[in-house]
């Protein structure tokens, strides 16, 4: 059954086995260093490679790259395939502001867990609910200080080749989104001031490193700036024969179905208008933006999470279809007055079937997908 997580997250993978010690062995610290099971193949490094630092700092720079529109569109493919099947077919979706932050961008597959807090953030940014203005860096002193500067040019002065030379002015884009290296430096003066120790000694210094990070950091993270964020866990029910999924869809759904203050009671139900759930499983974690009930010819009933998977590249066919939504929507705004007999169909209502089942197949995950996990924790923001 799912418990709430302590003020003091643990991961969600086993810790490591302690080691038998004789009375003539010192006395080992309360919390053991992680290993690579838990913070990935750089559980180790002190700095990380020299190429990937400066794509970091050039999203520092510029801000992070998310993709706009991704849950939008997902709802009106949702929508179309279930008007075309006729069947009973219904899903429920987050917040449509959430953003789409994948390793297209930076990161490779080392920085889920950052990509993951930076759609969190995006909602946040986009609702202006509680916590948000903290995001807008007015809080944190040590941001708009030379605290952040000073850590940066150190880990560049670390890292550069012998005949590259270093440059000393790092620029600074303060986006509505804080990019990996902000996260990182979030996570650090949370350390320093005392927040989660424990988790300091298990993960070890993080800035400037390619560790992954899960649901403790983000806990450290929300604590830092101040905004409300409650972590349930999800483990099998041998009771009633669940598994940990049924017990992940059984949570989810609730959650998607319970009316948002924020929202009036005859709104759609395409957009639930909450927060994205982060969702941590061992070795991995994604963004859950909704859940999908599907019933196969004989009213079986199959429900499917649907997912934001930073881990993923978009697929081709989103490319285009973003942009030719863009278009359609611009078109029905400046035409349809002057002309409203006029219609162009919406470009989702030209994929084929085949089409539109491969699309989603990157955003579903379903029983195939999850069901051999044995844990799963849920981190729910406040809206």
């Amino acid at each position: 059954m799912p418990a709430s997580v302590s003020s003091h997250a643990s991961r969600v993978t086993q810790p490591a086995r302690k080691r038998s010690r004789s009375r003539s062995q010192p006395a080992r610290k309360p919390y053991n260093r992680l290993g690579e099971a838990d913070l990935g193949p750089c559980a180790f490094e002190k700095h990380m490679p020299y190429e990937e630092w400066m794509l970091l700092e050039e999203e520092l720079a510029s801000g992070p790259a998310g993709r706009d529109g991704v849950v939008h569109l997902l709802a009106s493919i949702l929508g179309s395939r279930a008007a075309a099947t006729s069947r009973w077919d219904t899903f429920t979706l987050s917040d449509p502001d959430v953003q789409f932050f994948t390793k297209q961008g930076v990161g490779g597959g080392h920085f889920c867990g950052y990509q993951n807090m930076q759609m969190l953030f995006s909602y946040k940014q986009a609702s202006q609910c509680h916590g948000a203005d903290t995001l807008n860096y007015q809080h944190d002193a040590s941001l708009r200080s030379l605290d952040l500067l000073a850590r940066v040019n150190k880990q560049r002065r670390a890292i550069t080749p012998p005949h590259a030379a270093v440059a000393t002015a790092v620029p600074v884009c303060f986006s509505e989104v804080p990019s990996i290296i902000v996260l990182q430096h979030w996570i650090h003066r949370a350390w320093q001031e005392g927040m989660a120790l424990q988790n300091k000694v298990q993960t070890g210094s993080i800035f400037g490193t390619r560790k992954w990070i899960g649901s403790p950091e983000l806990e450290v993270i929300c604590a830092y700036t101040g905004i409300p964020i409650q972590f349930v866990i999800c483990k099998p029910d041998h009771r009633l024969g669940h598994t940990a999924f049924d017990v992940l869809l059984d949570e989810v759904e609730s959650y998607f179905h319970e009316q948002n203050p924020r929202e009036s009671s005859s709104a759609a139900r395409s957009h639930a208008g909450k927060p994205p759930l982060y969702l941590q499983m061992p070795g991995h974690s994604v963004t859950v933006i909704g859940i999908e009930h599907l019933y196969t010819r004989h009213n079986h009933l199959v429900r499917n999470l649907l997912v934001l998977d930073p881990g993923t590249r978009p697929p081709p066919m989103l490319h285009r279809l973003q942009a030719e939504a863009q278009a359609y929507t611009g078109y029905r705004q400046t035409w349809s007055k002057e002309w409203p007999i006029m219609h162009s169909p919406h470009p989702v209502d030209s994929l084929r079937p085949d089409q539109v089942e491969r699309l989603l197949c990157d955003f579903r995950r379903g029983h195939n997908s999850y069901d051999h996990y044995e844990v799963f924790e849920i981190g729910m923001l406040a809206f």
